[in-house]
């Protein structure tokens, strides 16, 4: 969780995903790390849409993009997204 918290521009990205059928706690971390992180320095855009560069504006200046109940049909198909644009910042 501390590595959401560091505003470094050296510090490398990172991303994590939390995997598990429902009532395992998933929904309430996210929540305890919006409220820790705070409103303004996260956003919640789907990874589907970052190959959208009018969408990525949106994570210019934010700790962190939390989204949730992505398809897990979709899933290596966004990891490669995610991959990709981690290698763009």
């Amino acid at each position: 969780m501390g590595a959401h918290f560091t505003t470094d521009p050296l510090a490398d990205p990172v991303f994590m995903f939390l995997l598990g059928e429902g009532g395992n706690g998933k929904t309430v971390y996210l929540s305890a790390l919006q409220y820790l992180i705070g409103s303004d320095n996260y956003c919640s855009i789907e990874p589907k849409e970052f190959d959208s560069e009018q969408t990525r504006v949106g994570l210019d200046g934010k700790l962190a993009n939390i989204s949730d109940d992505i398809d897990s049909k979709a899933f290596p198909s966004i990891l490669k997204k995610i991959i990709s644009f981690l290698h763009r910042l």
